[in-house]
């Protein structure tokens, strides 16, 4: 790329540095891949459970009584989208609420035998899911394609 000063954009009045295209940027590609990443879950589990509540309950089923304060930690969401979908799934009589039998001004989260059955049917189309996405990206670059994910998804929130 060549070092060239900012170019100004006279019908907006926008300073642009043409060295640095949009289609080439981090942030942008990232952006790009998450949405081809929810379109290719989202089919692969016929809308079973959108790709949120699919990480929820099934972590949720890895360690049941999880506090919500902990699942926000274990599955990288803020704490108003936790609050709302866990009201939903609660709703959908997926997930149940019990005060803590530790600390009894937490709350523990479990999921209900309906929540099971979604996550065993979603599954499937979840692994078949990685393993398209993972279809894109060369094979030889694969194992250095998640370390680099990895590595992006351990500064969050740091």
């Amino acid at each position: 790329m060549k070092n060239s000063p900012p170019a100004r954009n006279d019908e907006e009045g926008i300073e642009t540095n043409e060295s640095l295209p949009l289609r080439r940027t981090a942030g942008h590609l990232i952006r790009r891949a998450h949405r081809v990443a929810a379109a290719i879950f989202t089919e692969e589990i016929d809308g079973i459970l959108s790709p949120n509540q699919f990480s929820t309950l099934l972590c949720l089923c890895q360690e049941p009584g999880l506090h919500q304060i902990d699942l926000i930690a274990r599955i990288a969401a803020d704490r108003s989208t936790i609050n709302e979908m866990v009201a939903r799934l609660e709703e959908n009589h997926m997930l149940e609420k019990r005060r803590s039998t530790i600390d009894e001004r937490k709350i523990a989260l479990y999921v209900t035998e309906k929540g099971i059955a979604a996550v065993a049917k979603a599954l499937p189309g979840s692994v078949r899911a990685h393993d398209r996405l993972l279809k894109l990206v060369p094979e030889d670059l694969r194992g250095a394609f998640l370390e680099a994910l990895e590595r992006i998804a351990e500064k969050d929130g740091k």
